[in-house]
């Protein structure tokens, strides 16, 4: 989940990463 505050911008990936899809 730290990737979320290292991508705020991209908020398609915050919808990715819920999923655990991108969290590799």
């Amino acid at each position: 989940m730290l990737s979320l505050e290292r991508i705020p911008d991209q908020i398609g990936y915050l919808v990715l990463t819920e999923d655990g899809a991108v969290l590799a």
